[in-house]
């Protein structure tokens, strides 16, 4: 661990920085590129959300992507890829809405190839609430192996044009229309994405099916989280998904986040038997599962 000195990183706060150690093979990356455990429960001091302007986060990116076919009930894996880019977010200042909503401008940069993409989430922020009030995309778009012409996705009965666009409208719980980059989509209502204070057992509703699916979250444990050599007390928060609406919580898909006092530590994605087709819809005989993962490797926090 090591802080960064203020010419070397012009934020106000510390810069820290975590060493996450790579073991050698592909399911390795997924499974141990970070070390971790999970201990009793032990009462900690109460916190919400560090959300102030200048507060930056950097993240490692993994994404893991396990093709097969699977006929007559017989599954054989063909290939496995993972993908690693690094992840900036910012909470870059303050926006208000209609002269009185005041708002946390908060950017997450990624960086894939040399090209940027920048998408921007409008935080409401009470004693009670962490409040998703509007969204923002601009800049470039990530560069990961692209569908082939004419192949889409098909996940639990909806169809989706890349895995991409799949992983973007779990984390968001919304699906948009195309547009232009500088576009700012509403919530009507306010999405709360988050319940103050973290209390196990805690759960709300954070989408209905108005907008893509009904989605629902709920504090599930307290843990400490080891990366190296920093431990985070984190409170464990999943998010479950009805996509299919058949009053049943989907189990080969969800998010699991780690939120510390130092902001969120990691977040798991899995999506589990997606299918592609043709431009007809008709699948190609090829299935795969994927894993996203984020995990914290610095931050800087203003006090």
């Amino acid at each position: 661990m090591k802080s960064i000195s203020q010419k070397e990183q012009p934020l106000i706060g510390t810069f820290k920085s975590i060493r996450v150690k790579i073991f050698p093979g592909l399911l390795s990356v997924l499974l141990l590129s970070l070390v971790w455990s999970c201990e009793e429960k032990t009462k900690t001091t109460e916190f919400t959300f560090p959300m102030a302007v200048g507060n930056i986060w950097e993240y490692r990116q993994e994404i893991s992507l396990f093709t097969y076919t699977d006929t007559s009930g017989s599954r054989q894996n063909l290939d496995t890829l993972v993908i690693t880019n690094p992840v900036t977010a910012t909470v870059a200042g303050i926006h208000i809405f209609g002269d009185t909503l005041s708002t946390y401008e908060f950017l997450v940069r990624y960086f894939s190839n040399g090209i940027e993409f920048i998408s921007t989430t409008f935080y409401q922020f009470t004693p009670n609430e962490l409040n998703i009030i509007a969204y923002r995309s601009t800049g470039g778009g990530l560069v990961y192996p692209k569908q082939p012409a004419g192949k889409q996705i098909l996940f639990k009965g909806r169809y989706y044009r890349s895995r991409e666009e799949l992983s973007e409208i779990l984390q968001r719980g919304a699906v948009f229309a195309k547009s232009s980059s500088d576009s700012i989509y509403m919530e009507h209502p306010p999405v709360k994405s988050l319940e103050f204070p973290f209390t196990i057992g805690s759960r709300w509703i954070y989408q209905d099916t108005s907008s893509a699916f009904f989605i629902e979250r709920e504090v599930k444990d307290q843990i400490t989280l080891n990366l190296d050599s920093t431990s985070f007390r984190c409170y464990q928060i999943r998010t479950f998904y009805d996509i299919d609406s058949d009053g049943v919580w989907d189990e080969d898909v969800g998010i699991t986040d780690y939120f510390a006092r130092e902001g969120l530590v990691r977040r798991d994605i899995w999506a589990l038997g997606n299918i592609e087709v043709n431009a007809e819809g008709i699948p190609d005989g090829f299935k795969f599962d994927w894993h996203e993962k984020y995990t914290l490797t610095g931050w800087a926090l203003n006090d």
